[in-house]
C-alpha cells in the first residue's frame, strides 16, 4: 500500500496499457506436465513491467494479475484467502525482482534493460514459486523439496520461453518508441 501511495504516476496511458495486458494475461492459463494447477501468462508482462515501470506501478500490475489469475474460471472454487494469497505472492515475488533489477542496475551503472531479464526472471520464479510451494508444504503435511519439485519442474521452462518473450517485448517497445520520438521530434 504504501509503495502505491508515494507512487510515481508520470505516464497513466501507458501504465493503463500494461495494466490492462496484465489482467488480460492473467486470464491465460497453462496446464503443464506432472503439475496439479496452471500457470497464467501474467508473469511475462510482470517481467517487462519490472524492467521498464516505477516500483509502484509493478505493485498495483502485479496486485491486479494476481486478482484476475485467481478469479478467473478456476478449476475449483477458491476461498477468499487463496485469492488474497495469489495477490500478495505476486506482489512480493514482484517486489523482490524490481529490487533485484535495480540493485542490479547501479551496480552495473546502467538501465535496467535486456542484460537483467535473466536475473529478473529468476528472482520472480523462486519467490513465486517457492511461496506457493511453502503454502503447500504447510497445508499438505508433505516435504517442501517433494512439492516444489512435483508443483514447478516444468515451470522453468515455460518461465525461460517466457523470459524471451518479455525480451522481444522490450526490444520492440524500445525501438519502436525511439523510432516514434524520432518521427515526432523532426523539424
Amino acid at each position: 500500500a504504501l509503495g502505491i501511495a508515494q507512487g510515481e504516476w508520470a505516464q497513466p496511458a501507458r501504465f493503463a496499457a500494461y495494466l490492462a495486458v496484465a489482467a488480460l494475461a492473467s486470464l491465460c492459463k497453462v496446464r503443464l506436465p506432472r503439475m496439479t494447477g496452471t500457470i497464467s501468462l501474467n508473469f511475462v508482462l510482470l517481467i517487462v513491467a519490472v524492467v521498464d515501470l516505477p516500483f509502484s506501478e509493478v505493485v498495483l500490475i502485479s496486485a491486479v494479475a494476481g486478482v484476475a489469475q485467481s478469479l478467473w474460471k478456476p478449476r475449483k472454487r477458491q476461498q477468499p484467502v487463496q485469492g488474497v494469497f495469489n495477490a500478495a505472492c505476486l506482489v512480493v515475488s514482484a517486489s523482490l525482482a524490481w529490487a533485484a533489477c535495480r540493485w542490479l542496475a547501479a551496480a552495473g551503472s546502467a538501465e535496467p534493460g535486456l542484460l537483467l531479464l535473466a536475473p529478473v526472471t529468476l528472482v520472480l520464479y523462486v519467490c513465486n514459486t517457492a511461496m506457493v510451494a511453502g503454502v503447500l508444504c504447510l497445508v499438505e503435511g508433505r516435504p517442501l523439496t517433494g512439492i516444489w519439485n512435483r508443483c514447478n519442474f516444468w515451470a522453468l521452462p515455460y518461465y525461460l520461453v517466457g523470459t524471451t518473450a518479455s525480451g522481444l517485448m522490450i526490444a520492440t517497445g524500445r525501438v519502436a518508441g525511439c523510432r516514434l520520438r524520432c518521427w515526432c521530434c523532426r523539424p
